[in-house]
C-alpha cells in the first residue's frame, strides 16, 4: 500500500506553485528591463545607492556606486529592487562630482561600480564620464566593476553586450568581477564575489597577456577565498 502524506503533499505543491510564481515575475521583470534597455539612447538614468568607505566591494576603502537596471534577474540576487531600469534617484553631474570628490582622501583606494547592471547598454554611456575623469584626477586609485556578462564572451565585439563604450570603459578598468550570481554555487568564504562560478579578472593584466589573469591582490587573498 502507498504511504501518502497530505500534509507533506501539500508543502511541496505550495513549493511548487510559489516557484513557479517567481518565475513568471521574474520573466516579467526581465522583459520589461530589455524593452526598456532597448528604447534608452544610453545614459544612466537612476542611481539605487552611493556606498562610501565601503570595504566589501574591493581591496581597501572605497566609493562604491550601484547602478538601476538589470536584465539578468538572477535566483537568490541580493538586490532585486535594482532590476528596475527607473528606480532610484537620478543620475546627474552633480552626483558624479560628488562621487569624485568622496574618493579625493589618501586613504580611499578607488571607486566600485556595481548594481544593477553596470555594463547594460542603457548604463555604459552615463558611467564612461565618471570613469574618464575618475582617472583623469585620480591615475593611481583603481576602478572595479561587476559585471553578469562574461568578460571574453560578451564584452568583446560581436558579444551580446559589446557597445560603443564598451572598449573605452573597459580600457580604464582595472578589476572586473564577471558572471551572474549563481544561487547554488555561493559560498559566503569567497572574496569580493557571491558564487564560485564568478571570476575577478586582472583587466590590464589580461589585456596584456592576450589571455584571462585573475586578480591575485594581496597574498592572503590569492584564491579568492578567505
Amino acid at each position: 500500500m502507498l504511504n501518502y502524506n497530505y500534509d507533506e503533499f501539500l508543502k511541496d505543491l505550495d513549493k511548487f506553485l510559489n516557484e513557479e510564481k517567481q518565475k513568471k515575475i521574474n520573466n516579467e521583470i526581465r522583459e520589461e528591463s530589455h524593452s526598456y534597455n532597448e528604447k534608452i539612447i544610453g545614459e544612466v538614468s537612476s542611481v539605487k545607492n552611493i556606498k562610501y568607505d565601503d570595504i566589501a566591494n574591493g581591496p581597501g576603502v572605497r566609493t562604491s556606486l550601484f547602478v538601476s537596471g538589470c536584465t539578468h534577474a538572477c535566483k537568490g540576487c541580493f538586490n532585486e529592487m535594482a532590476w528596475d531600469f527607473k528606480y532610484g534617484e537620478e543620475f546627474t553631474d552633480e552626483t558624479i562630482e560628488e562621487i569624485l570628490k568622496s574618493v579625493e582622501p589618501e586613504y580611499i583606494s578607488g571607486i566600485t561600480i556595481l548594481g544593477g547592471e553596470p555594463m547594460e547598454k542603457a548604463n555604459q554611456k552615463g558611467i564612461l564620464p565618471l570613469i574618464e575623469e575618475f582617472k583623469k584626477r585620480y591615475p593611481d586609485k583603481s576602478l572595479w566593476i561587476y559585471s553578469g556578462y562574461t568578460y571574453d564572451v560578451d564584452l568583446v565585439p560581436g558579444g551580446r553586450a559589446y557597445f560603443d563604450e564598451t572598449s573605452k570603459i573597459l580600457s580604464l578598468c582595472d578589476v572586473m568581477v564577471d558572471g551572474e550570481f549563481v544561487q547554488e554555487l555561493y559560498d559566503i568564504t569567497l572574496r569580493f564575489r557571491g558564487s564560485s562560478n564568478q571570476r575577478i579578472i586582472d583587466v590590464k593584466q589580461s589585456v596584456k597577456e592576450g589571455k584571462i589573469v585573475l586578480w591575485e591582490g594581496d597574498a592572503i587573498f590569492a584564491d579568492h577565498s578567505m
